[in-house]
């Protein structure tokens, strides 16, 4: 099964959630109008749990991520360092030691260093396989 992600309309993580569903639910449900991402809701924990099926996701699949370069600057430290204020202002953290890294994370980001939430969402979909006892699940196409 091949998805394609149409990257010029991701500019926010929510608009990330918004077309990955639309991705999803498009081939699945093919005619359907997708107004939200009804399918996996819009955490990085429920998306991570939808990469590995059962969610309107069919593997094994190839997502095919087009004009890569546009997500790939609107997804950037800032878009983290605003989730992880999110995170921290929703009490989204199991313990200390959470809440301690997302402020880590947070300082981090707004300096332009540590991760991006492009890289983040990326590693999330790469990592698939060596979660899932090395089946290949997901494949991930950038072009």
């Amino acid at each position: 099964m091949n998805y394609k992600l149409n990257g010029p309309k991701i500019d926010s993580l929510e608009k990330f959630f918004v077309e990955f569903a639309k991705m999803v639910h498009g081939i699945s449900n093919p005619g359907k109008k997708i107004v939200e991402p009804a399918y996996f809701g819009t955490s990085l924990q429920s998306f991570d749990d939808c990469l590995f099926g059962g969610f309107g996701l069919q593997n094994p699949c190839r997502i095919i991520w087009e004009n890569i370069e546009y997500s790939r600057e609107n997804l950037g430290f800032i878009v983290y360092a605003d989730w992880c204020r999110s995170q921290i202002s929703n009490k989204e953290f199991l313990d200390q030691e959470g809440l301690d890294y997302l402020m880590s994370e947070e300082k981090k980001a707004r300096a332009g260093k540590g991760s991006t939430m492009f890289e983040i969402l990326v590693d999330m979909i790469k990592s698939v396989e060596s979660r899932s006892n090395g089946e290949c699940i997901i494949h991930l196409v950038c072009a």
